[in-house]
């Protein structure tokens, strides 16, 4: 019964991808991303993969994005003629996956690295079922979004370093990821919290989202910043309207921090400016959320 559940759970992932090529290794860590991605355990369920390239220009995204579509009949691939930011670039791929009516949407980032179904040794080590199943628990219909336990190698995510690296062949990477992953589970343990690659409520986005235009903008597409802030303001937008936001330690999922947000030039200044637009927008409660509320979920959730 469970197994046929899970086969009848709709999941839509949803990749951005922008000039993967010009940052070092970030092909790679890419690669290594979807192809981790495609070992996991959302085989399970009945999953469709969109992926919106952002404005790339770099023949190298092209070539494997073309890859990627003509091999795997669950991915496609909406390129995109400019590089809209994220809000923007990450509405399109929700709005693309709506139209296989999820119940649940996963944000991906390229610098994720999703555990095996299964390790080495047969033990189950799945990352994406421990999630869809608090979510779908009768206790849990206000349980708007659930993310992972991070492990990474930058020291200001205090969960523990992988101790991995990118010029590691794949089946290295993926073995001693899987090891660590195995290492922090803790299956009981759900706190307050954000991290991706989140796990959304679709019935929560279609109640708090941006309507306009007979679309549905899950992120704020008016942010002048193209990065930074979106899922804050997502999650405040959640938050207010009585939705849980939560970190799930039964599952745990590599994230090298930003691994190319933060070599951006416009990095600082598109978080200056998109901390003012949402503290505009919404006023002191947005300051508080951010500051208070959000930063005591990252302080409980990541010391270990």
């Amino acid at each position: 019964m469970v197994a046929e559940s899970r086969r009848q759970t709709r999941i839509g992932l949803n990749l951005l991808t922008c000039n993967l090529a010009e940052q070092p290794l970030h092909l790679v860590a890419s690669r290594y991303a979807v192809q981790s991605l495609l070992e996991s355990d959302i085989w399970e369920y009945d999953w469709r993969l969109q992926i919106v390239d952002n404005g790339s220009t770099c023949p190298q995204t092209a070539r494997w994005l073309d890859e990627l579509q003509n091999t795997e009949l669950r991915i496609a691939v909406e390129k995109v003629g400019q590089n809209l930011g994220i809000a923007k670039g990450r509405n399109i791929g929700y709005q693309l996956l709506a139209l296989h009516e999820p119940e649940f949407v996963v944000e991906l980032h390229t610098d994720h690295f999703f555990p095996p179904a299964q390790d080495g040794h047969g033990r189950d080590i799945s990352w994406l079922g421990p999630i869809v199943e608090h979510m779908r628990h009768p206790a849990s219909a206000q349980v708007g979004i659930v993310g992972p336990a991070l492990l990474s190698d930058v020291v200001n995510w205090r969960v523990g370093s992988a101790g991995v690296s990118y010029h590691w062949p794949y089946e290295q990477f993926r073995d001693a990821v899987a090891k660590r992953c195995l290492a922090f589970r803790h299956s009981r343990k759900v706190v307050p919290g954000l991290t991706h690659p989140a796990v959304k409520r679709w019935a929560m986005l279609e109640q708090i989202g941006i309507h306009r235009d007979g679309l549905l903008h899950c992120y704020d597409p008016d942010m002048p910043g193209r990065q930074n802030f979106e899922d804050t303001e997502e999650a405040f937008r959640a938050w207010k309207a009585g939705w849980q936001v939560l970190i799930h330690f039964g599952s745990v999922v590599y994230h090298h921090y930003h691994f190319q947000r933060l070599e951006l030039t416009s990095h600082p200044t598109d978080y200056d400016a998109n901390n003012y637009y949402c503290q505009v927008k919404h006023g002191p409660d947005f300051i508080t959320f951010a500051t208070t509320t959000l930063g005591g979920w990252l302080d409980r959730a990541y010391r270990r």
